[in-house]
């Protein structure tokens, strides 16, 4: 299975203190990716972890995937 690297601006997976209000954007990949939400990074965060079956991702505000530059 493919799999992609994506270069982030974020250097560590977790967030740190000054960055967990971070405004982030939630996108959903159903066949096609669709915005969902507009959330700080912490509660992004808390949101893509309940959502387990669904597929949510979090990405910085100036990323967004319909542009298909990942």
């Amino acid at each position: 299975m493919p799999f992609a690297v994506i270069n982030s601006r974020w250097q560590t997976p977790l967030p740190t203190k000054e960055n967990i209000t971070t405004p982030v954007d939630v996108y959903g990949y159903y066949g096609r990716w669709m915005l969902i939400t507009r959330y700080r990074l912490g509660d992004a965060i808390l949101l893509a972890r309940r959502a387990k079956s669904l597929n949510l991702f979090v990405f910085p505000q100036d990323v967004d995937p319909r542009d298909g530059r990942l």
